[in-house]
């Protein structure tokens, strides 16, 4: 019991001891040491990327942006392949160099331009006045298709004679009005060997004017260059 005591009282006055050194200033202040595995002072992370390194999730030196297109791929605003190109014409529309419609045939200045009869028929009986179509042949080298109407009886080599839209027409029937009549007076030195009875072309230079003929009024005169068999 004697000894805890004294054990107890040694303890108390040892701690005393320490306590007034330690105001006195006898004994120095504990020092603070970092731990063993501690980072020097103001280094970097251990996980931070080296110095001048780029971002973790920049792409790699020299690789295209992003959103860039495939290498190869079109432009964004070209036009789908196979697209026309963006200048042509409408799907079906007409050559940029064609006609108006209703325009009278174009043909080179040694093609004779093909004419109908229903064309003809455009000329006003009455006033002598032509279509705006019909009255651009004017002057024009002209083929017509048609029977031929010799002015003398039974003539087959002529330098002139009528050319009419049917067979018998003049001669077995009344002639056609003048719209439907055009009389054919051949180039000098040219002859037409006629058939009446068989088709013909005739290629000249048209004239838009009222003559007359022992059939009656003509409207047109066309100067003949060649006669020959129409073709079906």
């Amino acid at each position: 019991m004697i000894g805890a005591s004294r054990r107890l009282l040694s303890t108390t006055a040892a701690m005393l001891l320490v306590v007034t050194l330690s105001v006195a200033g006898y004994l120095p202040e504990a020092v603070s040491v970092p731990p063993v595995d501690a980072p020097p002072v103001d280094a970097p992370p251990v996980d931070a990327p080296p110095v001048g390194a780029p971002p973790v999730d920049a792409p790699p030196v020299g690789a295209p942006p992003v959103d860039a297109p495939p290498v190869g791929a079109p432009p964004v605003d070209a036009p789908p392949v196979g697209a026309p190109p963006v200048d042509a014409p409408p799907v079906g529309a007409p050559p940029v160099d064609a006609p108006p419609v209703g325009a009278p045939p174009v043909a080179s200045a040694d093609e004779p331009i093909k004419v109908e009869w229903r064309l003809l028929a455009s000329l006003d009986n009455r006033t002598g006045k032509p279509g705006e179509e019909l009255a651009a042949l004017d002057g024009k080298l002209v083929k017509v298709p048609g029977f031929s109407v010799p002015l003398e009886d039974w003539a087959s080599s002529v330098t002139e004679f009528l050319l009419v839209p049917y067979v018998g027409a003049c001669i077995h029937t009344p002639p056609p009005p003048p719209n439907q009549l055009v009389y054919v007076k051949m180039k000098k030195g040219k002859w037409a060997f006629l058939n009446g009875w068989n088709p013909v072309w005739v290629e000249g230079v048209l004239k838009i004017e009222m003559t007359k003929s022992v059939y009656g009024h003509v409207g047109f005169t066309i100067t003949g260059q060649r006669v020959y068999p129409y073709e079906y």
